[in-house]
């Protein structure tokens, strides 16, 4: 079943200055699955096409769950950047392994700083 997004929908999507302050120092910090489907929904409400393509590259990788949900927006936006596109998808994805490895890396220390 094809979830319907409405423009209502999209407006919905939209982080506040501080939301996405917040949302970004989060996932900087922990590749947070939650924080990147945030953002990757307000880059699709405001219509950033370079964001948006990166930040979904980004999402998919660390394993945000119901990509489908996004995909037209990010075909969408890969046709309006154009050459641009397989610039932002290099760095996404660049920037995706760094954050899996990050992400790992926090996985393997939490249970040493417990004890």
């Amino acid at each position: 079943m094809t979830e319907t997004i409405t423009s209502s929908s999209l407006h919905a999507w939209r982080l506040t200055r501080k939301a996405t302050k917040d949302a970004k120092a989060k996932f900087r910090a922990t590749a947070d699955i939650a924080a990147a489907e945030a953002l990757l929904r307000h880059s699709i409400a405001l219509g950033h096409s370079n964001l948006l393509i990166q930040r979904f590259v980004i999402a998919e990788a660390l394993g945000v769950n119901a990509m489908d949900r996004y995909r037209s927006y990010y075909d969408a936006a890969i046709v309006e950047a154009g050459v641009e596109a397989t610039q932002a998808i290099i760095a996404a994805k660049n920037r995706a392994e760094l954050l899996k490895q990050r992400k790992d890396s926090l996985s393997v220390e939490a249970p040493m700083n417990a004890a």
